[in-house]
């Protein structure tokens, strides 16, 4: 991807993308990459300036081979092993920033300071260090993502496997992506919001996909999801398959190989090593009013998860913590303390002015006699390719995605049968920025409520 399009679109910092002003210094450049490196790999643009999630000021660099040099002479002396980069130029604003690329690689790599060796990695926007055991496991491995998460219980198979009969052939829709990133995605629940929210989390990382499904199994038969109130996205670079359910969910998280074989053959499809699966729903009791968010980053063509996070969004401080302690013992996983937070909600001001353009109709899965009733449709993204207007109209600070995605599931307000025919107009557009709260989940998520009617 561009690493313009981060700039034009004033994304926020996150694991794989750091902003550096044109005077930074090279061994805070090559620290930098370091942790990008040992995070999974990322973009460092040089010559931009965020305060505060935004962009305040873009510089302009000077010698580019210089600092290039600077680099890899700071790299041969304070690294090891070595690691390499890309380096390419950019106009922007009538001045010349610089991107910095790094891949994710196979070992750990340190950074000397004071004649010590340290561990720089990124979480979230911030550049951390690995410290004791998250060294020792991650140098003990040849694959960092086979660690264990030492917030966790020491093993983290589920205790007392859950046994969820999902489908084989999960029931998803694909929609093609035009120059997309990993780390940008979009959901499309019809979810509360608490209104005096309190999150709780879980994360782990580097686990087998079984176990991490079992875990998500432990969760469905502990906490019951609102049949009506979730959603689900499995985003890749390339493209993404929405679809309702935790059964389906769980069907589609785990059978890669068919949701591949919905993407129909004149897409050229370009797949990243990684992809992101995002559930968000609603509790239908034991907590009322909490809705759920749980990620899902499964490696591509593996039977491995980078990592698992479920987050818990409460109305209030829980008094009654009897169902996370029951889940933590059928699961062998803990909550982390709860937390008051933020949560945003931005309204497109006339949404009657957005076009309802449907290609497809969405059944209801309520049965009413022998009719078909109309439940929901699938739309062409009215917003599509249109960043810089939607930026505006709706005061983003980052779109974040949402202008990527060719097609957009939109909710049936009032449900009709198939066999009435109707027109629709758009009765809502309301989005939310799950990454500003979600700190467990290291990229930009928006949850887009896209309402039409007849």
């Amino acid at each position: 991807m561009d690493p313009l399009k981060y700039v034009k679109n004033s994304a926020n910092e996150n694991e794989a993308l750091e902003y550096k002003d044109a005077r930074a210094e090279s061994s805070d450049l090559a620290e930098e990459l370091v942790a990008l490196t040992n995070s999974g790999g990322g973009i460092l643009v040089l010559g931009i300036t965020e305060d505060d999630g935004e962009i305040v000021d873009v510089q302009n660099v000077e010698n580019p081979s210089q600092v290039e040099e600077s680099i890899n002479q700071v790299i041969a002396q304070l690294v090891e092993p070595r690691i390499s980069f890309d380096m390419t130029e950019h106009e922007y604003e009538g001045k010349r920033i610089i991107s910095f690329s790094v891949d994710e690689s196979n070992g750990l790599h340190s950074y000397e300071q004071d004649q010590i060796p340290v561990y720089p990695t990124r979480q979230g926007s911030t550049t951390t260090y690995l410290h004791g055991r998250e060294i020792a496991e991650r140098l003990n491995n040849t694959q960092p993502e086979e660690s264990s998460n030492i917030n966790t219980a020491e093993n983290t198979e589920s205790k007392d496997s859950i046994d969820v009969d999902f489908p084989n052939q999960p029931s998803v829709y694909f929609t093609n992506i035009d120059d997309g990133h990993i780390a940008e995605a979009c959901t499309f629940s019809k979810v509360y919001w608490p209104t005096d929210p309190y999150q709780t989390s879980v994360r782990l990382t580097g686990i087998k996909l079984n176990s991490a499904i079992d875990i998500l199994s432990t969760f469905f038969e502990e906490f019951e999801i609102d049949t009506d109130s979730n959603h689900f996205t499995i985003h890749q670079q390339g493209g993404a398959w929405f679809g309702k359910g935790y059964e389906n969910f769980l069907s589609a998280v785990s059978n890669q190989d068919y949701r591949y074989s919905t993407i129909p053959p004149d897409v050229e499809f370009q797949a990243y090593k990684t992809e992101q699966a995002i559930f968000v729903g609603e509790l239908s009791y034991v907590y009322p009013n909490t809705t759920v968010i749980m990620h899902v980053e499964r490696y591509t063509n593996s039977e491995k998860c980078r990592r698992l996070s479920i987050e818990l969004l409460l109305d209030g401080i829980p008094i009654n913590t009897q169902p996370i302690d029951e889940f933590t013992e059928k699961s062998g996983v803990y909550f982390d303390n709860a937390k008051s937070i933020d949560i945003e909600k931005v309204g497109y001001p006339e949404p009657s002015n957005i076009p309802a353009d449907t290609i497809d109709l969405v059944e209801s899965h309520h049965e009413i006699g022998d009719e078909e009733w109309i439940s929901g449709a699938v739309c062409r993204n009215p917003f599509h390719n249109r960043d810089e207007e939607l930026t505006q109209l709706m005061e983003l600070s980052t779109t974040g995605g949402i202008c990527d995605y060719q097609l957009i599931p939109a909710r049936m307000r009032d449900h009709h049968p198939r066999s009435s025919p109707k027109e629709y107009d758009t009765v809502r557009f309301l989005i939310t920025e799950i990454s500003e709260f979600a700190d467990t989940i290291p990229m930009t998520i928006h949850n887009i409520e896209y309402e039409i009617n007849w």
